[in-house]
């Protein structure tokens, strides 16, 4: 019924789309998470066993392709093994955590008696956004973007702008729109997720487009080589879909997604834009996407779409769960504070520079804080370096132990090193065991 309702809504003229959106947009987000709450009756259960891992993924939402290519290294598809009642969850993930290296549970806020945030076993585990935002602000009035946006990360990226000769402009050209789709998102999103790539229809990337426009980077000779499609919503100028033409990576290496980043900002600045949202990215530290974005001064803020959050259920104490949680420093979230966390155990071999390198790259700005989880008496040997290192670069950074008794992946004994903000407090537990 609302998958048919928003077909008629994209019928409707620009103008009318822009009036109703505003006006309903808390009614629509409402009338969404009671339609999640209303299919979440029943849970889909699919599963891959894999020697790297055996995970389970259970409701709606919950096979996210990013998340299976962090596990197995390559887009698998899991095999379906039935459904679950939602009245029985809480005794079938436990024993299904009895079988799992992970448990991968997707579950609409408010969905039954033990929700998210109760007392049930559906309420452990490691609550992990689907996505995250990264916005950033407009450079001042009157500066020279060049050089509110310069920093020792993005220098080599504005050099190469400025040494092919990139300039950009923005179109409202239908003809323009439909070469850019062809031969620029397709292509290049195509090339990036291969068989997991989402492609929106041509027909609703026109109907963005006819509410937004399409901002276009030009080489030398004046031919669109990249570009994206955006929307001015308020006082923030919105970058909603990229592309590169015919996903030509020396492009790409020539600096023409840079270009992309500093030009929207640019144009966010002309036009009075108080902020640049440079869209959705994965909730992973050391995703590429993020850092790329982290470049031009962008931090992270939770996802405001309608969507499942994903709790990750650590099954057990095995070397597999193990090495997947130390070599994948993921992003947490606990009501609105996102935290990044980081494991420590045998797999991860750092001196103090490297630690102290480790720690910095992986603080992003809009982060409350750092939760350093260590796994072996070797790592908790080492808290007071972790002390001083957060102490000496500022960090906020909390330490969680769990190397003594009860378990390493059993959450018995926390101390923060360095207090986080109050307004934005810390988990209780960053990883906790589900079949003790």
């Amino acid at each position: 019924m609302l998958n048919r309702l928003y077909e008629l809504f994209e019928l409707l003229p620009p103008a009318a789309r822009r009036r109703l959106r505003g006006g309903l947009k808390p009614t629509v987000g409402r009338l969404q998470h009671l339609a999640m709450i209303w299919q979440d009756r029943r849970l889909p259960v699919s599963v891959i066993r894999r020697p790297e891992a055996a995970v389970a993924f259970v409701g709606h939402g919950a096979v996210v392709s990013y998340l299976i290519k962090r596990m197995y290294g390559d887009y698998l598809r899991p095999e379906p093994a039935g459904t679950i009642p939602r009245k029985e969850l809480e005794a079938r993930l436990a024993a299904l955590a009895g079988e799992m290296d992970f448990v991968i549970l997707s579950l609409s806020e408010g969905g039954g008696r033990k929700a998210p945030g109760g007392d049930g076993l559906a309420a452990q585990g490691v609550v992990i956004p689907q996505f995250v935002r990264q916005l950033r602000d407009s450079p001042p009035a009157g500066a020279d973007p060049r050089e509110s946006v310069k920093n020792h990360t993005n220098k080599n990226d504005l050099n190469k702008i400025r040494r092919n000769n990139y300039t950009y402009a923005v179109t409202h050209d239908a003809n323009q729109l439909a070469s850019f789709y062809h031969r620029c998102h397709v292509p290049y999103i195509t090339e990036r997720h291969g068989d997991a790539a989402y492609l929106s229809p041509f027909g609703s990337f026109r109907r963005q487009f006819e509410e937004g426009e399409l901002l276009i980077v030009m080489d030398s000779a004046g031919r669109t080589v990249a570009g994206v499609l955006a929307q001015r919503k308020g006082d923030t100028y919105c970058a909603l879909s990229n592309g590169v033409l015919d996903a030509d990576a020396g492009l790409v290496n020539d600096g023409v997604l840079a270009a992309q980043y500093y030009y929207s900002i640019v144009e966010a600045a002309r036009r009075g834009c108080r902020r640049i949202d440079f869209g959705r990215s994965r909730p992973f530290l050391d995703d590429g996407i993020l850092f790329f974005k982290k470049k031009w001064g962008a931090r992270i803020e939770p996802n405001s779409d309608v969507m499942r959050p994903l709790r990750l259920f650590v099954c057990n104490d095995g070397p597999r769960t193990r090495c997947w949680l130390e070599a994948n420093p993921f992003i947490t979230q606990r009501g609105g504070a996102l935290e990044g966390v980081l494991v420590f155990g045998d797999h991860v071999d750092l001196d103090d520079g490297q630690l102290r390198s480790r720690l910095k790259q992986c603080m992003h700005d809009g982060l409350a804080g750092l939760v350093a989880v260590l796994l072996t008496s070797a790592w908790a040997a080492r808290r007071g370096t972790l002390a001083r290192i957060a102490q000496e670069a500022r960090l906020p950074l909390r330490v969680v132990d769990l190397s003594a008794a009860g378990g390493p992946l059993a959450a018995r004994h926390i101390e923060p090193t360095i207090p986080p903000p109050e307004s934005a407090p810390l988990p209780r537990a960053a990883v906790k065991r589900v079949a003790e």
